[in-house]
């Protein structure tokens, strides 16, 4: 992979993790739920879970978009 493309990535992914954990706590803060930063919870507490799956799930959709948009800028 080329350094633009690694970069463009890396950034994205960046950005979704900061935006899921500020949805992620807005969220908990909304339900009037303590907002939880422990590794033992993310995978049991059910907003936390259904992030990190919508983190897969739109890299996996992005990745081909990153793809052609470094193809671009590159030829």
């Amino acid at each position: 992979m080329e350094p633009s493309f690694r970069r463009d990535s890396l950034i994205f992914i960046i950005t979704y993790v900061i935006g899921v954990i500020a949805v992620s706590a807005l969220g908990a803060v909304l339900l009037e739920r303590t907002p939880s930063v422990f590794l033992r919870d993310l995978f049991t507490d059910p907003i936390w879970l259904f992030n990190c799956v919508l983190l897969i799930v739109l890299w996996f959709l992005m990745y081909p978009k990153l793809r052609r948009s470094y193809e671009r800028r590159t030829s």
